[in-house]
């Protein structure tokens, strides 16, 4: 992660031209830098959600092929069930027909 940058020189020299004392400007720099570290640590930075995002959309990518794939494979299995259910409704036709054509005859 990249740490905010602080001047601690710049920032003494400020305070040395406002009148604070230069130890004391010291202090405070030191002080502020250490705050700054501690409160930006663990931060991500814009490089880290640009990898992050670049990473997510990979693996979207990833699976929406392999949804792809897997509805295609689905789509191949209903064609195939609706062909065998086809096939069954003609058999059952048939039989039916082959059971029903002798009691019309025995009727007529």
């Amino acid at each position: 992660m990249d740490m905010i940058t602080f001047n601690t020189l710049k920032f003494v020299r400020k305070l040395e031209g406002a009148g604070v004392p230069k130890q004391q400007a010291e202090v405070q720099a030191q002080a502020l830098e250490e705050a700054l570290s501690t409160a930006t640590q663990g931060l991500a930075t814009k490089t880290d959600i640009d990898e992050a995002k670049s990473e997510f959309k990979t693996e979207m990518r990833m699976v929406e092929n392999r949804l792809d794939n897997k509805i295609t494979i689905l789509d191949g299995r209903i064609t195939a069930l609706d062909s065998k259910l086809d096939s069954i409704r003609w058999v059952l036709l048939l039989i039916a027909v082959i059971l029903i054509a002798p009691l019309f005859k025995t009727l007529l």
